[in-house]
């Protein structure tokens, strides 16, 4: 029988290429854009998520780690 496991991984450690994901992002002007004009804007209404559940272990370096980079692409 043919198996895939598949497991959240800190980014750059896994097969997705954030640079490219990121990249579309700020074309779109994701982090400035507001999706809904006619909502009172505070503090915008984008959110990016990113699950890392999968190493538990490993939060406390990977989370920090992740926020920066979002920080550093896309503000």
């Amino acid at each position: 029988m043919d198996v895939t496991i598949y497991q959240h991984t800190a980014m750059g450690k896994g097969e997705v290429a954030f640079g490219g994901i990121f990249e579309t992002l700020r074309e779109m002007d994701f982090a400035n854009k507001q999706l809904k004009p006619d909502v009172l804007k505070v503090g915008g209404d984008n959110i990016i998520c990113v699950p890392y559940f999968g190493f538990p272990e490993e939060m406390d370096q990977q989370a920090p780690e992740t926020l920066e980079r979002i920080k550093q692409e896309l503000l």
